[in-house]
């Protein structure tokens, strides 16, 4: 739709502009032909040298883009977080023989939780040591309770849904058998 200066019958009533739909064969096109770079394939997909691939961005991983802000930091704090990847990745496996064999992804989030404030802990406590600086060893008395609790709170989730998962192992089993037999 446009607005066009009045033309025929409307001009002769003193209209100044008329509101129109030209037909569709009339209209302008959406795009520009040809257009300007071709980023896409006819299937919608990328093309080798796409603008989107060649702009520098942190690429989505298992962790998004905190592995890149991680090696911006200190050694000492790099290195205690991979000590926390392993021990939560220990611990995992701790509680799913504990648990049944499964975890769920809301257990091993609080898992991986209290691996890095254990982690941040101990760094926390050798910073307060090597600066003398008692608000670092308040700071690590406090992750650690953080830390504490993220344990009790997985274990208690984890044995909520093992319990669960046996419910309706044993109902479905129940269930498939026929009864009197």
């Amino acid at each position: 739709m446009s607005w066009r200066a009045a033309h025929g019958h409307a001009r002769r009533c003193g209209r100044l502009a008329v509101l129109e739909s030209p037909p569709s064969d009339e209209l302008r096109s959406a795009m520009p032909i040809p257009p300007v770079r071709g980023d896409r394939d006819t299937g919608g997909r990328f093309l080798p040298g796409n603008r989107a691939g060649a702009a520098k961005r942190f690429k989505a991983g298992a962790r998004g883009a905190l592995p890149a802000l991680e090696k911006q930091g200190d050694p000492a704090a790099r290195a205690a977080l991979a000590f926390a990847r392993r021990y939560a990745a220990h611990r995992r496996v701790e509680l799913a023989a504990a648990h049944g064999g499964t975890l769920s992804a809301g257990v091993g989030a609080m898992i991986e939780s209290a691996g890095e404030l254990l982690a941040l802990a101990r760094y926390w406590s050798a910073r307060g040591l090597a600066e003398a600086s008692p608000d670092f060893a308040r700071l690590a008395a406090t992750l650690i309770a953080g830390q504490r609790q993220a344990e009790r709170d997985a274990w208690e989730l984890a044995s909520r849904e093992a319990s669960q998962r046996r419910v309706d192992y044993h109902a479905a089993l129940a269930a498939l058998v026929p009864e009197g037999k």
